[in-house]
């Protein structure tokens, strides 16, 4: 595997040897290692669950999701799309440094700089939520600009924190006020999925102090996620120069996606998960997403996993789709 630099290292996944069929290629033939040449869509794991308060496991996330993409094609019934010729590489995972969890960030973001610099539109397996932090600070650096952000989550994930004590739980308030130069506002920060009793009231106010839209999942459930999806992304693209999705995949109901640190009832169904992954990927101005939480251990079928791969194809197939 012939790899950037000493910043990353060949997945573990265990991928199985098949032969490609020309007339039934599948969306794990499309990702092959980085061979050096800049590609529109790079792959990217990074293996990291150190600031998961609750449950972990979601280190085990990106190889996971690779595994899982051997159940997709490269084509989409539902929207008449076929990814098979589609520019893209897996670039392996990030090498994971000791220390706390802002110095990972610190080296996760120094990674990911060195990907955006060889790939059009990053997609990063996560690892936890807390890495949503470095994933955007890299892309606002790389994207000169304004940034605004879409998150697919049950929570709204802008806890306090003090000194180095952050965790999946805080990434939105440290982008909103750690990120020098302030590339992002929050009017230009949309969350869609929360629900039920997941949050507090005070972080609630929060978000509405700094004006972010909040689509709860009963709106997704009244309105449909295409129209959701597209008002997201006016709201996230106003005024702005780039978009980052970021998608948690405790966004969805605990009966499809058990394999998370804090499942619940009352999410976004599966349908919902992927027709928002792939509306999203249909605005030219979405240029990267995150895809976390994933924590296989947590769910023995593979059932989260394979959700998560599908959602990944369908965030593909919505760029090919729209050419953006």
């Amino acid at each position: 595997m012939n790899l950037l630099s000493d910043k990353f290292e060949q997945p573990k996944a265990e991928i199985p040897e098949r032969v490609l069929d020309e007339n039934d290629p599948r969306a794990l033939d499309l990702f092959k290692p980085y061979q050096g040449e800049k590609v529109e869509f790079g792959l990217v794991g990074v293996p990291y669950d150190g600031a998961v308060k609750g449950r972990k496991g979601a280190r085990e996330g990106p190889d996971a999701v690779r595994e899982s993409l051997r159940f997709n094609s490269t084509y989409d019934y539902d929207h008449d799309v076929d990814v098979r010729e589609v520019s893209v590489a897996d670039f392996g995972n990030v090498v994971i440094p000791e220390g706390n969890v802002k110095e990972v960030h610190r080296a996760v973001g120094e990674a990911m700089k060195e990907i955006m610099g060889n790939c059009r539109v990053p997609m990063i397996l996560g690892g936890d939520h807390s890495l949503t932090y470095a994933h955007v600070k890299a892309f606002c650096e790389v994207n000169t600009g304004s940034v605004g952000i879409i998150t697919l989550d049950s929570h709204h994930d802008v806890r306090e924190y003090e000194g180095d004590d952050v965790s999946s739980g805080t990434p939105f308030r440290r982008i909103l006020e750690e990120i020098e130069g302030s590339p992002v506002s929050g009017k230009n920060v949309v969350q869609i999925g929360l629900h039920g009793f997941l949050n507090s009231s005070n972080q609630r106010e929060y978000v509405m102090s700094k004006e972010m839209m909040i689509i709860t999942a009963e709106i997704v459930r009244d309105m449909g996620m295409e129209s959701v999806m597209r008002g997201a992304l006016m709201q996230a693209g106003e005024g702005t120069d780039a978009i980052f999705l970021s998608v948690d995949m405790d966004s969805v109901d605990q009966s499809a996606a058990p394999g998370v640190s804090a499942p619940s009832p009352g999410g976004l169904s599966a349908n919902e998960f992927l027709e928002g992954l792939y509306y999203a990927g249909n605005d030219v101005k979405v240029k990267g997403m995150d895809l976390v939480e994933v924590a296989p251990n947590l769910d023995p079928s593979g059932n989260t996993a394979r959700l998560a791969a599908t959602g990944l194809i369908s965030f593909l197939g919505g760029k090919v789709k729209s050419g953006g």
